[in-house]
C-alpha cells in the first residue's frame, strides 16, 4: 500500500528540473543519493505520519523494506534531508512544479472515478468531481516563538501573524474564538467525495473571504471541465460581490446569512433571516421558485395588522415574486435558504472540516518543524499530495468505499 502511494504522484517533472540545479549531473549531495530516493523519501514521512525528521530517519534507516521503497542503498542523513527539502522550498519554479504534481493528482482521480462510474463500482449517475464543493480555512500553528508584546522582529518565526481561530473543546476559557500565531490553510474540497481541490497557505491575518475568488479562479485554470456548480461557505465568506460574481460564473453559492449590523433590517424589507415581509411588516410565506420570475412569496393566511382592519389599507394579500438580484441576491439567495433543497447542500459542508481534523490526524498538515512562509507552504502542500496519493491508490485497489482512509496498515 505505501509503495502504491509512493508510484501515484507524478514527480518527473519536479525531478527533471531538479537534476539541472544538481552541479554533478547525477547524484544529490555528496553521499551521492538520487534525487528521486530523497523525493519518495519526503512524501514518505507524511504517509507514515512522522513528525520530527530524526525519528522518521530512524524509522526509515531501520527497515530496510522502506529504504527499499525509496530507493535508498545507503542511510539517509538528517542533513542530506534538510538540504534536500529547503532545496525545494527556496525555489519558486521547484514549487510550482509541486503544484502541477498536486493538479495531476487531482485529474488522476478525476479519471478513475469516471473509470468506476463506467464499470458501475459506484453509481453511472454520480455527479462529477467538482460540481459539489465547500471552502472553510484552518489553523498551522508557527513552530517558533510569538514575538513579546508588538515588537515582529523578535519573533523566531517573522511571517507568522496573529489570527483567530475556532476555540478548542478543551479550553476552559470562553467564546467562539481564540487568538494563535501562525498560519492559515484556505482550501476548497469537493463536498462529495471529500478531495481536496484547491489550497493557499497565508499568514493568520489574512481574510478569509478574500481568498474565496482566487481559489475558485484556480480550480477553473487547472481544472476547466469541473463544473462547479455549488459551493457551500459558512458566514465569514457572506459578501454581496462575492456572490454576485460566483452567479455570473455559474456558481451557486450556499451561505448563511450573517445578522444585520444596524436596526435596517436588509434595507428594511426582509426579516433577520433574510424572509421578504409584506406591506404591514409580516414575514411572507415561500411557494416555488421559477428559472425566470424569481422566488414566489404570500402573505400568511393568518394576515398582519393591514388585514385586521387596523387600517385602510386593505392589499396586503396578493403574491410577490423576488428575483434574486441586488441585495436579493445575498439576503433570500438563488436557492432560499430557508428551504430544505438549502438546507441539505449546506449540510455538505461538513466534508471540507473533516478533511481538515483527517489531514491533521495523519498527514501532518499542522505539526511540522518549519519556518518561514516558503517552508509552511511546502509542508502544507506535501501533506495535501500525501492525502490525494493516497486517494489514488485507494481507487487503483478498488477500494472506493475507502477512499477517505488515510492509515495504511
Amino acid at each position: 500500500m505505501i509503495e502504491a502511494i509512493l508510484d501515484a504522484v507524478h514527480s518527473a517533472s519536479l525531478l527533471r528540473e531538479l537534476k539541472s540545479l544538481r552541479r554533478n549531473g547525477r547524484h544529490h549531495g555528496r553521499n551521492g543519493i538520487p534525487s528521486e530516493a530523497l523525493w519518495r523519501a519526503f512524501l514518505l514521512q507524511f504517509v507514515l505520519n512522522i513528525r520530527y525528521a530524526n525519528r522518521f530517519l530512524d524509522t526509515l534507516n531501520a527497515d530496510q523494506r522502506l529504504a527499499d521503497i525509496c530507493g535508498l542503498d545507503r542511510p539517509l542523513t538528517e542533513a542530506t534531508y534538510s538540504r534536500f527539502k529547503s532545496r525545494i522550498a527556496r525555489n519558486p519554479d521547484l514549487q510550482s512544479i509541486v503544484d502541477q504534481a498536486i493538479a495531476e493528482c487531482t485529474t488522476s482521480i478525476h479519471l478513475l472515478i469516471e473509470e468506476h462510474k463506467a464499470q458501475h463500482i459506484i453509481s453511472p449517475n454520480a455527479p462529477q468531481l467538482g460540481t459539489y464543493l465547500a471552502i472553510d480555512s484552518t489553523d498551522i500553528p508557527a513552530y517558533g516563538r510569538p514575538p513579546r508584546k508588538s515588537e515582529q522582529w523578535d519573533a523566531t518565526d517573522p511571517d507568522a501573524k496573529w489570527g483567530h481561530r475556532t476555540r478548542k473543546r478543551s479550553s476552559p476559557q470562553q467564546g467562539k474564538t481564540e487568538a494563535f500565531y501562525g498560519y492559515k490553510e484556505h482550501t476548497i474540497v469537493d463536498a462529495l467525495y471529500g478531495v481536496p481541490l484547491a489550497s493557499i497557505t497565508l499568514p493568520a491575518n489574512e481574510s478569509d473571504v478574500k481568498q474565496l475568488l482566487p481559489l475558485i479562479e484556480h480550480i477553473r485554470t487547472r481544472h476547466p471541465h469541473m463544473p462547479l456548480k455549488y459551493i457551500m461557505c459558512d458566514k465569514a465568506y457572506d459578501s454581496r460581490n462575492h456572490q454576485q460574481t460566483l452567479v455570473n460564473n455559474g456558481t451557486i453559492p450556499i451561505t448563511p446569512l450573517r445578522a444585520p449590523s444596524n436596526t435596517n433590517l436588509h434595507g428594511g424589507i426582509f426579516t433577520e433571516k433574510g424572509i421578504p415581509t409584506c406591506v404591514g411588516g409580516a414575514p411572507m410565506q415561500y411557494l416555488e421558485s421559477d428559472t425566470d420570475k424569481g422566488h414566489r412569496f404570500r402573505c400568511d393566511p393568518e394576515g398582519c395588522h393591514l388585514k385586521n382592519g387596523d387600517s385602510l389599507f386593505t392589499t396586503c394579500d396578493s403574491d410577490y415574486w423576488e428575483k434574486p438580484e441586488g441585495i436579493a441576491l445575498r439576503v433570500v439567495g438563488v436557492i432560499p435558504r430557508f428551504t430544505v433543497e438549502w438546507k441539505q447542500l449546506y449540510k455538505m459542508r461538513q466534508t471540507v472540516e473533516r478533511f481538515f481534523r483527517s489531514a491533521k490526524h495523519s498527514r501532518l498538515l499542522d505539526r511540522h518543524q518549519s519556518l518561514g512562509i516558503a517552508k509552511i507552504r511546502l509542508h502544507a502542500k506535501m501533506s495535501r499530495i500525501a492525502y490525494l496519493a493516497t486517494m489514488i491508490a485507494r481507487l487503483r485497489t478498488g477500494n472506493f468505499d475507502k477512499i477517505r482512509h488515510m492509515t495504511t496498515k
